[in-house]
């Protein structure tokens, strides 16, 4: 009867997490939105789409070591051993943090020589600003998807 108990805790807890991490991904498409055609030109839009996929693309360097934190602290769970499963928490947090943090250094060090690399000198300079602007926004995005816990 306990066991039935905490599953089905366990399965609620799961549930709301998931939708935390739905909401989070959807408040950041929300927010990134009005701020992108605010600052963006009509005539520059395809330059910005470039810089924003190769953003998009640092994503995928995410390991999935919060997954392999998730399997590891389910097992000491699964075998009662909480003093073990609190590190594995706490070394998966900041293990994925460090990640996004830096991935996301990296990605807001070279947004400036993204306007630049496409070879976009057809565009005025309030025009490169805008889009810098807007990389530096989809940084900050990007790292909010990556520090997520799945």
């Amino acid at each position: 009867m306990n066991s039935s108990r905490n599953t089905k805790r366990t399965s609620h807890w799961n549930l709301c997490f998931q939708y935390a991490a739905l909401l989070l991904g959807s408040v950041c498409g929300l927010i990134t939105v009005p701020v992108n055609l605010a600052n963006i030109p009509l005539d520059s839009y395809g330059v910005w789409l470039a810089c924003t996929n190769i953003l998009a693309w640092a994503t995928i360097l995410d390991p999935g070591f919060s997954f392999l934190a998730q399997q590891k602290i389910a097992s000491s769970l699964g075998s009662k051993d909480l003093g073990l499963a609190g590190k594995y928490i706490i070394a998966g947090l900041a293990l994925n943090f460090l990640i996004a943090l830096t991935i996301t250094g990296i990605s807001l060090m070279i947004v400036p020589y993204f306007v630049f690399f496409l070879g976009s000198s057809f565009l005025e300079a309030t025009s490169r600003e805008n889009i810098i602007f807007a990389c530096y926004i989809n940084c900050l995005a990007a790292f909010l998807n990556l520090a997520r816990v799945s």
